[in-house]
């Protein structure tokens, strides 16, 4: 039992409560007060700066009244009132949190710092992009990005140039470098041109080479060997070169023009290095202008597109395109840096033990893409077809032999019942030796009538010369000696037909 006493207690601390806080039922809610219950977000209105309809009090502008929820999510929310934002579309480039969400940057409320932003530049950049190395000071650091004035060469949210610059990277620096100066020109030794693009020499933030060069330099020009590859001109802007093609790049490149002079070479490097270089610096290994599969994709896109349920090849998915093949020429078909056996066993080393160890396939004697396709098929082990369809690309022969009685696994096209895709147990690859193989269907086997198998004919014994089943002094008797191992047209797939002894007479004779 409650006591008077408690109970009075009770009602009076409910009545603290709502009273308090406005949740009493006789209250209108349209005069209520946000701050009334959200006494944490007052301190916020004391702030340098603070977002307008929290200030006016105009909380319901993004909040929903009735579910508490935001009225609209995502950017959307914000841009119902900043159309400016909204209206930039195209072929614009758009920092992935005006895509997402703007509350990654700025506070919806209130804050200290101009914008709304919800941290100081660059220490809100910081908190997603690289910020500079704090065990050692580069070589060279750009001023701006040291000073921490990001948004003197990147705009924020959106911008048609890449890295969200506020120009292209020329009209950019020559803001604060000026290009037309003679100085300026004869540090790049006169080479500059008008559509010459900064960004393909110098780092934009900081570099452990001097002049912000970018990390992966070609020697001759981290060196200031300019001269290695250039006929120095006295006219800015006039750009020669001592070669032209790959003729430019050989001279110090001897093992390329081994690669080159191959078989089979590979044709965009025999035409111009370029087409895949840089000439002076890049941020990929080896001077790449791009990496892994993007590169090749250039000129080999759509047909190493993928198509909807597609397995890949992992070196393929992975983009490691010169695991297999090599980049500058081959004397192997497909450019492939090895045979093409050796290309695949050296990373499918149990297949490569089991050709040592068994009797070899010999499509995978002579090649694994005899069966497999390199990069990517429907079928999870990339064969080039299913079943049947598969073995009949070379064993046409077997194609035709459907005849009166079919054996089983064969009718299915389910040739790897018996048979090993790589290597297996004698000529025909089977899985295990025959009789064993046939006993594990048929376990009962010959008992009523036993004939002996896995022997050979005796000394004495007379072979039939020219018998239907092949059969000579130096052969094992097994299940294949009388029964034929796909189809035949005599029942029990029997070679020979069995009235009149027949079948025992190719052997023994009468």
């Amino acid at each position: 039992m409650i006591s008077r006493k408690n109970l009075v207690v009770s009602f009076f601390l409910l009545f603290v409560f709502f009273g308090a806080t406005g949740f009493n039922r006789g209250r209108d809610p349209s005069k209520a007060n946000c701050l009334d219950c959200h006494d944490d977000m007052k301190v916020a209105l004391r702030k340098k700066y603070v977002h307008y309809p929290f200030e006016a009090g105009q909380c319901d502008a993004c909040h929903n009244a009735d579910t508490f929820g935001f009225v609209e999510e995502g950017t959307t929310r914000c841009t119902v009132c900043h159309r400016d934002f909204a209206a930039e579309t195209g072929e614009n480039i758009v920092h992935a949190p005006v895509k997402e969400d703007c509350l990654t940057c700025h506070n919806p409320h209130a804050s200290d710092y101009p914008k709304m932003l919800a941290d100081r530049v660059p220490a809100l950049c910081f908190t997603c992009h690289e910020s500079m190395p704090v065990e050692k000071r580069p070589l060279s650091v750009h001023a701006p990005f040291e000073e921490g004035e990001c948004l003197t060469c990147h705009n924020p949210h959106i911008s048609p140039n890449r890295a969200l610059l506020l120009d292209k990277s020329r009209n950019l620096c020559s803001k604060c470098h000026d290009v037309a100066d003679a100085a300026f020109n004869k540090t790049h030794i006169n080479l500059l041109k008008a559509d010459s693009e900064c960004a393909s020499c110098h780092r934009g933030h900081f570099s452990p080479n001097r002049k912000l060069i970018i990390e992966n330099a070609h020697p001759p020009f981290a060196e200031g060997m300019c001269d290695s590859c250039h006929v120095i001109s006295e006219t800015p802007g006039e750009i020669k070169l001592e070669a032209v093609g790959a003729q430019l790049c050989t001279p110090c490149h001897a093992d390329i023009e081994t690669s080159l002079k191959s078989k089979f070479a590979h044709l965009p490097a025999g035409e111009n290095c370029l087409n895949c270089h840089g000439p002076h610096a890049t941020t990929n290994p080896s001077l790449l202008i791009e990496t892994g599969a993007s590169l090749c994709a250039r000129c080999h896109g759509e047909s190493i597109k993928p198509a909807e349920g597609d397995h890949l090849h992992p070196p393929f998915s992975d983009g490691k395109c010169t695991e297999c093949h090599n980049p500058h020429g081959s004397d192997n078909q497909g450019i492939l840096a090895n045979a093409e056996k050796d290309t695949c066993l050296k990373c499918h080393q149990p297949i490569a033990k089991l050709l040592e160890t068994n009797h070899p396939h010999t499509a995978a004697q002579q090649g694994c893409v005899a069966c497999h396709k390199p990069h990517m098929a429907k079928d999870k082990a990339l064969l080039k077809e299913e079943g049947e369809a598969l073995c009949f690309r070379c064993h046409e022969s077997r194609q035709k032999q459907i005849n009166r009685f079919v054996h089983y696994p064969y009718r299915e096209g389910n040739c790897s019942v018996c048979h090993m895709p790589h290597s297996g147990a004698g000529d025909a690859n089977l899985t295990m030796e025959s009789a064993r193989l046939c006993a594990l269907c048929h376990p009962k086997g010959h008992k009523e009538f036993p004939h002996p198998t896995g022997v050979k004919a005796s000394s004495t014994f007379e072979v039939p010369p020219n018998n239907k089943l092949n059969f000579t002094r130096e052969s094992e008797v097994g299940c294949t000696t009388c029964h034929t191992p796909h189809s035949g047209d005599i029942v029990f797939l029997l070679r020979a037909g069995v009235i009149g002894g027949e079948l025992c007479y190719e052997c023994h004779i009468r």
